[in-house]
């Protein structure tokens, strides 16, 4: 097996024996609809003012003034139920098990059934996307052909994140895999999604523990007061992590020091976050009874409160000082970062299940009976 080290850098190979291996179905039109591979060339994604592993949620983007209508359609087997990704002029979305890659005029570049269950994670050498076995595959970006097969022990929890000179990810019971090495467990768990400064990787688990890890073990541990229940999202100088309700107490909130983990501030509301928070002027959380709550980054306290109708279950997206957000009736909608004041709702009629992507051209946003939509003015 290739170490994903010199995937990535060109250094030199070395050779071991994958744990699993998982046949794949691939399906690449061209244009006339017709089998036929193709050659692209993978660019670094443009749209993301910060790197994408610190989960902030924010893209690089004209802001839609006007309600948008649909540009284009593009239906799957099945619904799409993880985060949409975006690289450069890519959308890649996961679906029934399948990864997909679709350039964003809606082309489809190629489908491969690995029984996908995570973000993919595109980057220079391929795109890593877990699978319902454990396995992390590693795909070939201009293909879909699976070129190396990381195995593991229980299913994985984490996306795929950059640690010092690679790719990591996090099982569900807390050991730290690489492509040639396993850590752990490195924290109890099950575990929640992460993010990532490169340095270490940020993740919590359900019984409130937080910590910063990397392959030496852990760096520092703190606690918050309830399950860590979504991928924390890392600041300049703090990480915010969303947790749920314990012992019928309240969920929310908290901000920890990023250098040692000490608390900074909590804030507590209802039963906590239905979904990721996103991290702009204020912090942005969709919280359990529909409404949207903007924080203050700096103290904690609630800027202002929108309310909703049904529950987010996908992380904002935001574009400057507008705030994109998708809910479980359907609706695409737009607040202004400064009041909380809707701008426009568009009503799509199914749940939106795929975290937004952002394009200078698109909205993309993936629904619950398998539909990519890309809304533009």
């Amino acid at each position: 097996m290739k170490l994903l080290l010199s995937i990535i850098f060109g250094v030199t190979t070395a050779a071991c024996v994958p744990k699993h291996e998982t046949a794949g179905r691939r399906i690449v039109p061209d244009a006339s609809g017709q089998q036929a591979k193709t050659q692209t060339t993978i660019e670094p994604a443009q749209t993301v003012l910060k790197s994408w592993s610190l989960r902030q949620g924010l893209w690089d983007a004209p802001r839609q003034g006007r309600a948008p209508t649909t540009a284009w359609t593009m239906v799957f087997d099945g619904p799409i139920v993880h985060p949409l990704v975006l690289d450069g002029e890519y959308v890649y979305a996961v679906s029934g098990g399948t990864v997909s890659k679709v350039r964003i005029d809606g082309t489809l570049v190629w489908s491969t059934d690995v029984e996908a269950d995570g973000r993919p994670t595109p980057f220079s050498g391929g795109v890593l996307v877990p699978n319902r076995s454990g396995v992390m595959q590693l795909l070939a970006s201009d293909s879909g052909d699976i070129l190396e097969s990381y195995g593991g022990f229980a299913s994985v929890r984490t996306a795929a994140l950059p640690l010092q000179s690679r790719y990591a990810w996090i099982e569900r019971d807390g050991i730290l895999i690489t492509s040639d090495t396993q850590n752990g467990p490195i924290i109890m768990g099950p575990v929640s999604d992460a993010a990532s400064d490169a340095e270490y990787l940020y993740v919590g688990n359900m019984h409130g523990q937080f910590a910063a890890v990397s392959e030496n073990g852990i760096h520092w541990l703190a606690e918050v007061p309830g399950p860590v229940s979504a991928h924390p999202v890392i600041g300049d100088d703090q990480v915010f992590v969303p947790f749920g309700s314990k012992n019928q107490g309240q969920g929310g909130l908290a901000a920890l020091n990023l250098a040692d983990g000490v608390e900074n501030w909590v804030a507590y509301f209802g039963s906590g976050p239905s979904a990721p928070a996103a991290l702009g002027q204020f912090l942005i959380v969709p919280s359990r009874s529909g409404d949207l709550i903007a924080l203050d980054p700096r103290h904690g306290g609630t800027r202002w409160r929108a309310p909703g109708t049904a529950i987010q279950a996908t992380q904002p997206a935001i574009v400057r000082d507008a705030i994109y957000t998708c809910d479980g009736h359907g609706r695409l909608a737009r607040f202004d970062m400064a009041d909380g004041g809707s701008a426009w709702t568009v009503d799509l009629g199914v749940p939106i299940t795929g975290d937004p992507v952002v394009t200078p051209q698109f909205i993309i946003v993936g629904t619950s009976d398998g539909r990519l939509l890309a809304l533009s003015q």
